[in-house]
């Protein structure tokens, strides 16, 4: 186990983002601005020169060029640390600038502002930047479709994509009802998404401008393939999101208030304020089984990974394991004098952590018998098993992080020099350990096999 920080800098860190590849760091602070591999944690370049602060960051796919907007938009190399251009984005009366895109292949970029507009830059060249006119207030957001050749902008109440090239207008996208917040396309860029501070999120064909799908305000549950969600009509519905355009409705007599969608087993189940836990086949909308297993409303759902089980949690009593095709009840799991607020399966589905306002437990699904670490007992603040299955990692009410192997047959305090660890994450592939010192902040561990 290998300790990294980052403390190169001496002054207080304003901004900082990340390569859409994953490989680079970018973090300002004062006037330097600092690049990192985000493997390593290895220093790789300090870009210094602009004469304000950036307050938009942004970097271009493989995060050779970085992109920073302060009273103007500079282009860096961000391995030499070399200008590569200076575009003058707004004149010292202009409104605020708000929103930064950059494209994949970082050949183009734009910047948006409070003057409902945006400029479209085309790096390479010293030209005057193309005004994006349309919108009748602040553009919000823009974003880049994943071949560079189209753009989207979100203000007022519409979308709108124009050619990267040209600047022309193509599409508007119109039916929301409150000022856009966001935009995005999708990874072939044929949608485009938008969220609306009227509480719904939709999805748009990208060429036609037919409206493909509305996400209602509350998402009770999502996984890779599918949404559940409750619109405005306080209906639950189910919705692919290969063809997010096909919803089905789950009928149900009482207000849901929790609920859990898994696409591989093709089941979905939600809860009632009166209890009442039913359980959907999410192909067909048909209800495959449903139970009340105490008078009490149901706080949180929770299903395996391969989608056999579920926990369910009540506002009282004890966590209860269900069997997701038939419904019947497994095992009663915890301790039914805490109220348990989240539930977390570990990868294998063998171990389950249970949280509670006075710390985490790891149970045995199978046994239904609470999980031990030697040495250290079997209450923690926190408990926290990455995601590859290889590591637990718990931090003690002392404040004391340790990393364990799967097995919990060996190891290694994380905790020096008495520092406190509040809180730890695993990132997705389960190699580092992020965890935040109380006097530090933010420190990644590498974990080595």
């Amino acid at each position: 186990v290998v300790a990294v920080t980052f403390r190169r800098h001496t002054t207080a860190i304003s901004r900082a983002t990340m390569s859409p590849d994953g490989r680079r760091v970018f973090t300002s602070g004062g006037d330097k601005i600092r690049v990192w591999d985000a493997v390593t944690a290895r220093p790789l370049s300090t870009i210094r020169g602009h004469r304000h602060p950036p307050h938009l960051l942004a970097a271009s796919y493989d995060g050779s060029r970085l992109f920073i907007v302060t009273d103007r938009l500079i282009v860096w190399n961000s391995s030499n640390a070399r200008r590569i251009a200076t575009r003058r984005c707004r004149s010292k009366r202009s409104a605020p600038l708000t929103s930064l895109a950059v494209s994949a292949d970082g050949a183009r970029a734009v910047v948006a502002s409070f003057d409902n507009s945006a400029l479209l830059f085309e790096i390479a060249e010293a030209s005057a930047p193309i005004p994006l006119a349309g919108h009748s207030s602040t553009v919000n957001a823009a974003a880049f479709s994943p071949d560079a050749t189209r753009v989207v902008t979100a203000g007022d109440e519409t979308a709108r994509i124009w050619d990267a090239k040209t600047g022309d207008q193509l599409v508007v996208l119109r039916g929301h009802s409150s000022r856009l917040t966001q935009c995005a396309f999708s990874g072939d860029g044929l949608r485009v998404l938008t969220a609306s501070e009227d509480g719904t999120v939709r999805i748009w064909d990208a060429r036609t401008s037919r409206r493909i799908a509305i996400l209602g305000s509350s998402v009770l549950s999502a996984d890779e393939n599918a949404a559940l969600y409750r619109g405005d009509d306080a209906q639950v519905r189910i919705s692919s999101l290969d063809e997010p355009q096909q919803q089905l409705a789950l009928p149900h007599s009482a207000p849901v208030i929790t609920a859990d969608v898994n696409s591989v087993a093709g089941r979905a189940v939600t809860g009632t304020k009166e209890g009442i836990i039913q359980v959907w086949d999410t192909r067909t909308a048909d209800l495959v089984a449903s139970v009340r297993p105490q008078q009490q409303a149901v706080s949180t759902l929770r299903f395996s990974h391969d989608g056999a089980a579920f926990a369910s949690v009540s506002r009282s009593g004890a966590p209860i394991l269900w069997d997701a095709k038939s419904g019947e009840q497994l095992a009663v799991i915890g301790d039914y004098k805490r109220v348990y607020s989240k539930v977390t399966f570990a990868p294998g589905n063998r171990e389950i952590v249970l949280e509670s306002e006075v710390g985490s437990q790891l149970w045995d699904t199978v046994t239904a018998r609470q999980v031990m670490f030697p040495g250290a007992g079997a209450d923690h603040k926190k408990i926290v098993i990455s995601p590859n299955g290889q590591s637990i990692a718990t931090v003690s009410h002392e404040g004391e992080t340790r990393i364990w192997s799967s097995d919990r047959a060996s190891s290694v305090s994380l905790s020096s020099n008495g520092t406190t660890i509040e809180n730890v994450r695993f990132t997705a592939d389960g190699k580092k350990l992020i965890a935040r010192e109380r006097s530090v902040g933010e420190v990644v561990w590498i974990l080595r096999p």
